[in-house]
């Protein structure tokens, strides 16, 4: 709910510096250089057809050097391991919400969750 005082936080925790954003004047973005940390502003129309999630992480970003190889390694990971197995996106009302929401703000190229929940975007570029 007060993003201008997480990012102040983060930014004097980690030592990250302010990194371009997305346009909005209401979100921060900082980075140390590899990773980017990017904040928004909460809302509740957000939420708008889900419950609310639960304080957290939202979703993660990674770049993985090859996708192929990335889906064939998780699929053998969950094989080996349920518990870390990931999440549907979708499959009923209100997954269907969080996965549109998802998608439509996912800058990767395959999207999964975590056994947690949190969302997870991945590309290979």
């Amino acid at each position: 709910m007060h993003a201008e005082r997480m990012a102040a936080f983060y930014a004097e925790v980690f030592g990250f510096a302010e990194a371009p954003g997305n346009g909005d004047p209401a979100s921060y973005h900082l980075t140390d250089g590899r990773v980017t940390l990017a904040i928004l502003p909460w809302s509740m129309s957000v939420f708008d057809g889900m419950a609310i999630k639960r304080p957290g992480p939202e979703h993660i970003g990674f770049k993985v050097e090859d996708m192929e190889a990335f889906k064939t390694d998780a699929a053998k990971l969950a094989g080996a391991n349920p518990y870390l197995a990931p999440t549907p996106l979708g499959g009923s009302p209100e997954s269907d919400v969080r996965r549109r929401l998802f998608e439509a703000n996912a800058t990767g190229k395959f999207q999964l969750a975590d056994p947690d929940g949190v969302w997870i975007d991945i590309t290979d570029e």
